[in-house]
């Protein structure tokens, strides 16, 4: 697996991840580099899908999960008291979200760990809405 990596300081670089762990890792370190939010896309080595995109913002996140080329995909559902979010990505792209589609930043980190034992389907962890 891959994860390619981009924040409002840079549009993204990939990073390989050899171990359940290293994603951990690497997690942690972009909350603590880019406070004003970044966003993650993993993926496997060779191919482009089945892949997931985390969008985070400080300790919160959003979720799509891409299970194949030309599937709208499916978002996350979080808690509905949670506020809405704006996150503000590279090339002046933004991203407005519900805050009934926004998780923890913990949940997402579980997330992802299933996304990279079994990517062809949305993690267990986290509740899902099909996009059409």
């Amino acid at each position: 697996m891959v994860a390619r990596i981009s924040s409002q300081s840079g549009p993204g670089r990939v990073v390989p991840l050899p171990m359940l762990g290293s994603l951990v890792s690497l997690l942690a370190d972009q909350v603590a580099a880019n406070p004003d939010g970044f966003e993650l896309r993993l993926m496997a080595t060779n191919d482009v899908f089945p892949n997931m995109v985390i969008a985070v913002r400080k300790q919160l996140a959003y979720l799509f999960h891409f299970p194949a080329d030309g599937h709208a995909g499916y978002q996350s559902l979080g808690e509905p008291a949670a506020a809405n979010l704006r996150f503000t990505f590279p090339m002046a792209s933004v991203l407005h979200v519900a805050g009934s589609q926004v998780v923890s930043f913990d949940h997402a980190v579980v997330a992802a760990l299933e996304f990279l034992t079994n990517p062809t389907v949305p993690p267990a962890s986290l509740a899902w809405v099909e996009r059409h």
